[in-house]
């Protein structure tokens, strides 16, 4: 059967439309902030003190790819990864922030302790804002990727401080449950 000029015209601009109104496979995959922070995938910490601003961190796990590119997209993880790329057991972390007390923030403290283990910050990267592709989140006033390396158990938590004038604040990050073994 063949349609008329018009009719075939109406019907391939209608399939267009249905097709970028679509989510791409890859997009109906990914987790979004609020399924993050219902698996405790997201680390939210908090800094504030009655008598200054604030400050918001979140953390995400993005050493995954899958996750990594649903967090700030192929291209940019793509990229970005392999500018932070080094040990075989160098672990991505994104971080979100947003607050007044922004200008006082620093990337060099923070570090991670799991067990006995600590882990300083091995390398970072500075994003532009607005970077993450994740649904449902806040409005950030900065990104940055922060790696640290060494061996990791993922059926373990890690805590993450941020080492700031008022001292260290930790936040208890647990890995997607598909990183452990057992799990």
């Amino acid at each position: 059967m063949t349609l008329p000029v018009p009719a075939a015209r109406r019907l391939a601009i209608g399939l267009l439309a249905v097709a970028l109104l679509m989510p791409s496979p890859a997009a109906a995959q990914c987790p979004t902030w609020d399924d993050l922070r219902a698996n405790e995938s997201l680390l939210d910490i908090t800094i504030s003190d009655p008598d200054m601003a604030g400050l918001r961190m979140w953390f995400v796990y993005v050493t995954p790819a899958s996750l990594g590119r649903c967090t700030l997209g192929t291209t940019l993880f793509d990229t970005a990864s392999t500018e932070l790329s080094g040990a075989q057991e160098r672990h991505l972390f994104w971080i979100g922030t947003e607050g007044p007390a922004l200008h006082l923030f620093r990337l060099e403290r923070i570090y991670m302790i799991q067990e006995t283990r600590r882990y300083d910050l091995a390398g970072s990267l500075a994003l532009d804002s607005p970077t993450t592709v994740l649904d449902g989140r806040p409005p950030l006033t900065a990104e940055a990727l922060i790696a640290f390396e060494g061996a990791i158990d993922f059926n373990e938590p890690v805590t993450i401080f941020y080492e700031g004038i008022m001292g260290s604040v930790p936040g208890e990050y647990w890995f997607p449950e598909s990183l452990g073994p057992g799990r």
